[in-house]
């Protein structure tokens, strides 16, 4: 009678015990474990397995996939980075991972180098960033991805994919982006996965035309900027306190000059600035100082000169982002390295270009258009390339205009010199849609500009202020494969002619006038009303005109005092004559006024475009 309850216990203790056996072998002898981690809609899945020790150890794999696109690594298929010294791509080893909030996740590797993926919110509407973090010993780290069965991938460019999936869309945009691997550069490090309404993708010509997308809000936004320079220095001044930087006392005495209020502008900037020995050329022309100012000028040059010799098509357009570049440009337009340069910077525009780069070889372009033509003309096809790739960053909504890099927003300045590029580009290839672009996007991201503090406001000033000659700069007065001739000067206009044995400089400004030219052949006279005048080391303290010589960088360093509106100097090339130039009477110059002209301009300023 005990024998069916004896058997049913046994084999119940049979099973029982068999399971435990199992679990146990599976235990002892399980390889690895695969787990997840969510942020959002974002899956991080990776494996660990458990060392000898009991401890968890990675494996080198990991899967991030986000709405249709993953971004993995397998023993067959690592992370890779090269280094800046090599070009063979060295494998990445994963090391660590560590949550950063509910919505990003850091995974560590090998060489230090780190992925943070972060998810904006938990909405349909969330994208996805990817910061890769790198020394600076590597050159460029990939990572391989897939797209999912199911989604298709349109390639807009070499660093912009746009993947679709029904009705819905998305924009990937990183350094660049190959069939099956993104990289990231120390330029670009950061990749971003948006979503989008393909419908909806901006194109210059869906500029509304709305007031804010008009020339005339734009010239209102222009006006507002500088009459916010003009009240915020004005008043800094006026109570004593020193200029911020020498950009924004030349700022300042550029947007009162254009106003009319020249003499009341220089004078208003403190002593302490206008005689201080830490001033470049930069201020030269309203301050004086030609001499010491002279020497930071060779001094930059020589410097731009290097930059550019030394380049490479790797670093072109790099190089064209530097200060003042294209004032070098312009003054060395005939020259084999200038022209090399812009080649190069035209062929690395038909690749990859971030926003920024985009931008600088527009504004390049813009710049050279007006002064240097030949030169402007090799970079053309990259001028258009480079608008192409500002136009896939735009952002339209709700009749303002922004440009948003991997996710954020360009701030106000970078977006103001966006808008500049986009405006001038559209009036020089006679294209309004691309202006009116520039026109809405400057007035969207200046709205605001009287908040901004008084070095913004400096900075901001020459960004979009173009016709205002009362603000420094190069004057090219004769080009050649000889040489430049050319100035340094703040005048309306200065024309040279040339006869066999003089130069005429004929330069228009209606106040005392410091100017700086360069390419100047040594001279046996010079000429100014008519009066031979010799060189004097003093001619900066006296109220008359007055000039020195310096031949080793051929500087003609020049005050004129404006007896007229346009006043002729001659400079004469004949044998030396056995008597000596008299030196006209001089008298010290006041100190404590920075120039005693009192006359206003006779012009208006040209308008903004």
């Amino acid at each position: 009678m005990y024998a069916p309850h004896f058997i049913k216990k046994l084999l119940a203790l049979t099973i029982g015990y068999s399971i435990v056996i199992f679990g146990i072998f599976i235990l002892q002898f399980r390889t690895g474990a695969t787990f997840q981690e969510r942020c959002g809609a974002l899956r991080i899945s990776l494996t660990a397995e458990t060392a000898a020790d009991g401890t968890s150890v990675l494996q080198n794999m990991f899967t991030a996939s986000f709405r249709g696109i993953s971004f993995f690594a397998r023993e067959q298929s690592p992370l890779t980075a090269v280094p800046c010294a090599s070009t063979q791509p060295e494998p990445l080893v994963l090391e660590s991972w560590e949550r950063h909030s509910p919505f990003s996740i850091q995974l560590s590797f090998s060489e230090n180098v780190s992925l943070i993926f972060t998810v904006s919110d938990d909405t349909d509407s969330a994208y996805l960033t990817i910061n890769a973090f790198f020394p600076e010993e590597l050159a460029v780290v990939t990572v391989p991805y897939i797209i999912a069965s199911g989604f298709s991938a349109d390639r807009k460019n070499d660093s912009l994919l746009e993947i679709s999936n029904n009705s819905k869309n998305w924009i990937f945009a990183a350094a660049a982006i190959d069939a099956d691997s993104i990289s990231f550069t120390a330029q670009q490090s950061v990749a971003s996965y948006r979503f989008t309404n393909r419908d909806k993708l901006f194109a210059f010509a869906d500029t509304p035309e709305i007031e804010s997308a008009s020339n005339s809000a734009y010239r209102q936004t222009v006006t507002a900027v500088r009459s916010a320079l003009i009240s915020a220095a004005g008043a800094a001044f006026r109570s004593g306190e020193a200029p911020t930087s020498e950009q924004e006392a030349v700022s300042f005495v550029a947007a009162m000059a254009e106003t009319g209020r020249y003499t009341e502008a220089v004078n208003s900037v403190p002593q302490s600035f206008r005689r201080s020995t830490n001033r470049t050329y930069l201020s030269a022309p309203y301050f004086n100082s030609l001499a010491a100012s002279n020497a930071t000028l060779s001094t930059e040059l020589s410097a731009q000169d290097t930059r550019v010799r030394n380049s490479t098509p790797e670093t072109a357009v790099e190089i064209l982002a530097a200060p003042n570049i294209e004032n070098y440009l312009i003054i060395n337009q005939n020259s084999a390295a200038a022209v090399q340069l812009l080649t190069w910077a035209a062929e690395a525009a038909a690749g990859t270009l971030s926003v920024s780069e985009a931008v600088t070889v527009v504004r390049t372009y813009n710049a050279l258009s007006r002064a240097a033509v030949p030169l402007a003309e090799r970079l053309a096809p990259a001028a258009r390339a480079a608008c192409s790739t500002i136009e896939t960053y735009c952002v339209l909504d709700n009749n303002t205009l922004f440009i948003s890099e991997n996710g954020s927003l360009l701030p106000a300045l970078e977006t103001a010199r966006a808008a500049d590029a986009l405006v001038h580009y559209g009036l020089l290839t006679e294209q309004p849609d691309i202006a009116r672009a520039g026109y809405l996007m400057l007035t969207t991201a200046l709205t605001n500009s009287a908040s901004f503090d008084r070095e913004t406001l400096a900075v901001l000033y020459p960004i979009i202020t173009h016709n205002n000659t009362f603000y420094p700069h190069v004057a090219v007065l004769h080009a050649s494969t000889g040489g430049t001739i050319w100035a340094w000067t703040v005048a309306r206009s200065i024309r040279l002619d040339r006869t066999a044995n003089s130069i005429q400089l004929m330069i228009d400004f209606p106040y005392t006038h410091h100017v700086i030219f360069r390419g100047v052949p040594s001279f046996t006279a010079i000429y100014m009303y008519d009066t031979a005048y010799r060189t004097d080391p003093r001619f900066e303290t006296y109220t008359s005109s007055g000039y020195i010589y310096q031949s080793g960088t051929e500087s003609l360093l020049l005050k004129s005092r404006h007896r007229d509106q346009v006043e002729t100097i001659v400079l004469e090339y004949r044998p030396q004559e056995t008597t000596t130039p008299a030196l006209p009477e001089q008298e010290q110059e006041p100190e404590d006024t920075a120039d005693s002209a009192t006359r206003e301009p006779t012009d208006e300023i040209a308008a903004e475009p």
